[in-house]
Parts: C-alpha cells; sequence; structure tokens
C-alpha cells in the first residue's frame, strides 16, 4: 500500500471564489433574466425589484460562492428570495395539487427551447393563468433544474403537490406552444 501515498496529491485544490465585485457584476449582467424569474414568481413587479435586490444582498453575505457557479447562484438566490415573498399564497395554492396525478413519468426538465419560449411570453400570462406554486415549480424545476425534492423543501410542501403543480406547469407550456405553433403556420400559409 506504500506506493498509493507516492501518487497522492497532498497539495490543497484550490477553486476560485467568486469576489464581491464578481457577483455584484453578476446581478448586473444578469439583471433582466433575474428580475423576470423574480416577476414570474411575485407577479408583482414592486416586489419582483424588491425580491432582486434582496437576491443580490443575499448573495453578498455568502461567502464561498464558486467563479464558476456565479450565474446559476444569482438564478437561484433570485428565486429563492421570490418564492420567500410569495410563501402564504404557495401554501393556499399547495393543496389543489394534492390528488392530481401526472403524466409526465420522469418530471423532464424544460428544453433550451421551451425556456426561450416561455421567457418570450409576457410575464402577465404566465401570472394570470398559472397560480403561485405553479410558477414558482415551473421556475424552479422547469428552468433551473432543481429537483422535485429540493422544490419541495424550498417551497415547504410535499413532494406530491411539487409533482402535481410541475405537471400542471408543462401542460400549460405544451397548450401554449401548440398555440403558438398554429398562429406561426397560419401566417406562413
Amino acid at each position: 500500500m506504500g506506493w498509493l501515498s507516492t501518487f497522492r496529491n497532498t497539495e490543497p485544490q484550490k477553486i476560485p471564489v467568486a469576489t464581491a465585485e464578481e457577483l455584484t457584476a453578476t446581478f448586473v449582467t444578469e439583471h433582466d433574466h433575474l428580475y423576470w424569474i423574480s416577476l414570474v414568481i411575485t407577479g408583482d413587479p414592486a416586489l419582483a425589484t424588491n425580491c432582486l435586490v434582496d437576491a443580490s444582498r443575499l448573495s453578498r453575505t455568502r461567502t464561498g460562492v464558486f467563479r464558476d457557479w456565479l450565474v446559476t447562484w444569482s438564478r437561484y438566490a433570485t428565486a429563492r428570495v421570490a418564492v420567500s415573498s410569495m410563501r402564504d399564497a404557495i401554501a393556499a395554492s399547495a393543496p389543489r395539487y394534492t390528488s392530481i396525478s401526472c403524466i409526465h413519468s420522469n418530471h423532464e426538465l424544460l428544453s433550451t427551447e421551451q425556456i426561450n419560449f416561455v421567457r418570450r411570453l409576457d410575464p402577465t400570462l404566465l401570472f394570470t393563468e398559472l397560480d403561485p406554486i405553479a410558477r414558482a415549480i415551473l421556475i424552479l424545476r422547469g428552468c433551473q433544474g432543481v429537483s422535485i425534492g429540493d422544490c419541495a423543501l424550498l417551497l415547504q410542501i410535499s413532494r406530491k403537490c411539487v409533482i402535481g403543480a410541475y405537471c400542471n406547469s408543462l401542460r400549460w407550456v405544451s397548450q401554449k406552444g401548440r398555440g403558438l405553433q398554429v398562429v406561426e403556420s397560419s401566417l406562413i400559409h
């Protein structure tokens, strides 16, 4: 077993940690996307702006955010603050999803094309047609790839509610996408 010790690297691995300036720059360059995330979850422009400011503050207080994860972290922090601001509304809409069965067996993530489609929609459409829990899960699971279990923990609801609401969101995106395809094909012909 002595041969193992000769090949072992005894130097600690250095992973670049983001500076406060890099965190701030990420919130500046990602502002539109982060605001969109917050607006879709909250449904309120003023609250969305406040959530974005709070997420920026939250990020500055966190040490150890790795440089490679800055954009992902900023999006998750923004969604987390927006979800926190909507906790009561999310809890109120959760019971309707306890008995919904999901036809999407793998609870797949949205494709890049689907995410871009959702991002191009007027946010007003999302918060008038989807309830708070469906919007939050669409952003967290569908657009950001957060696991079903982590969504349940963050939203403080059961996995069954998360699955039901996500299935509802997937159906909604699919219906809106088909509607857009019909309009586009009628314009072409």
